[in-house]
This record gives structure tokens, sequence and C-alpha cells, in this order.
């Protein structure tokens, strides 16, 4: 009897040994259109390593939904870490679209190329916990000041902890939730500091055509989530 209760205990440590997962964020010296860094994802799970490509932010959109829901946690809880980092991203600004549509946050022109490892942050947590309705908050890695209706400098700290207050918050409270609504981008779009092009939807009508947008193409993929309605 008390080997077969060694056994099994042995057989249970395994078991959870496999199912438990590595995640690191780290940021990589990787030389583009500049000289300086950007981040990269690496999960380690059931004897398999799944990694981001560095500035490849279109592999990214899908990325973290193979995980579960903790270990998606995990993943924007340690992107938050970079969240007061000012370090120069390598590559220059470009717009990441959605596979349907053309989004209208697209219309704003800046001439704005480069960003920081905060932005980017924030940026890639908009498309990898949104998908593709997170064209409705950002395109590009450019921020936009409500009050003074301009694109904020890259190197303008002081605007960029305006909306990573707001991200940080967020993230903090999905440690204790069980799923993430699309619904709650409006709360990272609250503030003086938004994404550029996202102030061409602040509007009363902004929720509606939210919903009217999606509702054919991603009709499916909005029930799923919970998302029959929008909130008050």
């Amino acid at each position: 009897m008390r080997w077969i209760l060694i056994f099994l205990l042995f057989i249970s440590l395994n078991i959870l040994n496999a199912q438990e997962s590595k995640i690191c964020v780290s940021k990589e010296a990787v030389k583009m259109d500049y000289d300086g860094y950007l981040l990269k994802i690496t999960v380690e799970k059931d004897g398999r390593r799944y990694e981001t490509r560095p500035g490849d932010y279109q592999q990214w959109v899908d990325f973290m939904w193979q995980f579960e829901f903790k270990e998606r946690v995990e993943i924007l809880k340690q992107l938050s870490h970079y969240f007061d980092d000012y370090s120069l991203c390598s590559k220059a600004v470009e717009a990441l679209l959605p596979a349907i549509g053309m989004p209208r946050t697209i219309g704003h022109d800046s001439k704005e190329t480069r960003y920081t490892i905060a932005v980017e942050a924030m940026f890639l947590i908009n498309w990898m916990a949104f998908g593709d309705m997170a064209a409705f908050l950002s395109t590009k890695p450019i921020l936009f000041d409500v009050e003074k209706k301009t694109a904020v400098a890259y190197d303008d700290y002081k605007s960029i902890k305006k909306l990573a207050k707001l991200y940080r918050r967020w993230v903090k409270k999905k440690q204790k939730d069980e799923d993430i609504s699309m619904f709650e981008m409006f709360e990272l779009d609250s503030g003086q500091v938004i994404w550029e092009g996202s102030d061409l939807m602040q509007t009363v009508e902004r929720k509606q055509y939210f919903l009217k947008t999606f509702r054919n193409p991603y009709g499916y993929f909005l029930k799923n989530n919970k998302l029959v309605r929008a909130p008050k």
C-alpha cells in the first residue's frame, strides 16, 4: 500500500510539473530602423517553447490566446513592468491594421516616427488583449493629448505616465478577474492622454458604432465573449 501511495504521488507531481508554465517578457537589443530595443515573450509549457518575434506585431495579435487565462494575465503583468521604460524602440512607427475593414483611428497622419518601450508595451497589450478590435483604440504606437489636440512626442515621459497609470490599474484588476471583455478597452481610453486616432471615436455614438461595425463579421466572437450588450 505504501509503494502504491508513493507511486501515485510521483505521478501527481509529474502531471503538476507538466502543467506549469514559465513565462518571460524580455527587452531585446534588436537593430531595425534605429539602434534600440524591442520586447519579446517566451513561454515554456508542456515541453514546448513559444516565442514572439520582436517587431513583428501582426504575429503578436493571436499569440496570447493559445494559453489559459491565468497565463495571459501573467503576460499582461510582465508587460506592465515596462510601463516606465523609456528606452527607444528600434522599430519605426508603422500601422497595424485589422484583418477586416479600415478603422477610423487611422485618420491622423502624425510625423512621429519613434516611440519608447513603455508605449510599445501598452500598444501590444491593446492588440493581444482585444485582437483586431484594438483598431478602435490604436493602429499606431503614437499617443495623443486630448486637451492640446496634438500628438505626444515620443520623449514626453510625463504624458506617457498618464496613460500608463490607466493601463497599470487595468492590468492589476485583471489579476482578480476571470475574463477580458472587449468593452474594457473604453477604460483605457478615458483620460487626457489617449491613442492618436481614437479621438475620432470620442462621441456618444461610439459604443453603438462599435457594436454595429462588428455585429456581422465578429458576431459569433462577441457573443462567445459575453458581449451581448454595451455597458452603460
